[in-house]
């Protein structure tokens, strides 16, 4: 069930403690054809404090992945965006 709710939204969204624990692909695996576009995965990881080598993140040149993380912790970007990962840093104002 949760693969093919997967296979008809826009994005999943998670937060750091899901990928460190989980390690999940966050895709519709299984699922029937839906005809749209795999969803979106979105971590809100404020701090970038999730694991680097999860498989949310070393399979974005594949799957469409964003991370949201504040300003401070926008330096650290770098090698999320190596492994394709769209990094979104926003002010804490």
């Amino acid at each position: 069930l949760v693969h093919e709710i997967r296979g008809r939204v826009e994005a999943v969204v998670v937060g750091p403690g899901t990928v460190a624990a989980d390690d999940p692909r966050l895709t519709a695996r299984d699922a029937p054809p839906s005809g749209l576009p795999p969803a979106c995965r979105v971590v809100i990881d404020s701090h970038l404090r999730a694991p680097l080598r999860r498989r949310v993140f070393t399979s974005a040149r594949d799957v469409p992945t964003i991370v949201i993380c504040s300003d401070a912790a926008a330096d650290d970007r770098r090698a999320l965006e190596d492994q394709g990962v769209v990094v979104e840093a926003v002010s804490a104002d």
